[in-house]
């Protein structure tokens, strides 16, 4: 259960991150 807790946990900050840096590089143009 802890393995399915870190990889939920890994895939919603990865797509917080991608989302933070769509919102940066669209900040910049």
């Amino acid at each position: 259960m802890i393995e399915i807790v870190s990889s939920l946990s890994l895939v919603i900050t990865n797509a917080f991150a991608l989302r933070l840096f769509r919102g940066l590089k669209k900040s910049v143009h």
